[in-house]
């Protein structure tokens, strides 16, 4: 994602990033904080969306919906009408029939290549609302983070540092670029 699309969303959304030409103050741990609101992130993690993503978001909005809108209806649905739902289930091919056919019937004009392109995307928005239907709230913060690359770095970072101020530290590292040991998103297991 580009710097003026990261700026225009957190603008949007009321939200501010520290600008270091701002005035700088230093917290007891000797960490810096800026002046005129917003906290810089110790590791940005970029944007995970692909083009084809987008694409499909860009679709879903012009016809006044999101992916998770859709997908909470859908589950209501699917687990209103399928007692067979476990708790270890697996998005189905059915189920990605079913939800294209709702959107079709919505009328979001998704051709059928597009929607195969996402479907890494909508499984997992059908996964965790599924979850969430069936089985509830703590199922489905679990699904929907399955694949989260800010979760995949946190992680990583955890995996090295034993105290807070450990972490610190490997977050700044991990900022700055430097070893090859710093861990990366890009490494961490698709669970």
């Amino acid at each position: 994602m580009d710097v003026e699309v990261a700026d225009a969303q957190a603008e949007a959304a009321g939200d501010t990033v520290a600008d270091p030409e701002e005035e700088q103050y230093w917290t007891e741990g000797g960490r810096p904080v800026f002046g005129g609101g917003g906290i810089a992130p110790d590791v940005v993690v970029p944007d995970s969306l692909t083009e084809r993503e987008r694409e499909f978001a860009e679709a879903l909005g012009r016809g006044s919906f999101s992916l998770n809108q859709l997908s909470v209806r859908f589950a209501a649905t699917w687990n209103a009408d399928h007692a067979e739902l476990r708790p270890d289930f697996e998005v189905t091919p059915e189920m990605r029939d079913e939800f294209y056919r709702m959107l079709v019937e919505e009328e979001v004009d998704v051709d059928t290549a597009l929607y195969r392109d996402v479907q890494p995307l909508v499984d997992r928005f059908l996964a965790a609302q599924l979850a969430n239907s069936e089985f509830g709230e703590a199922e489905r913060l679990r699904r929907s983070q399955v694949g989260n690359p800010q979760v995949r770095q946190a992680v990583l970072l955890l995996r090295e540092a034993t105290t807070p101020e450990e972490l610190l530290n490997v977050a700044s590292r991990v900022e700055a670029g430097a070893g090859e040991s710093a861990p990366r998103a890009a490494a961490a297991p698709s669970n």
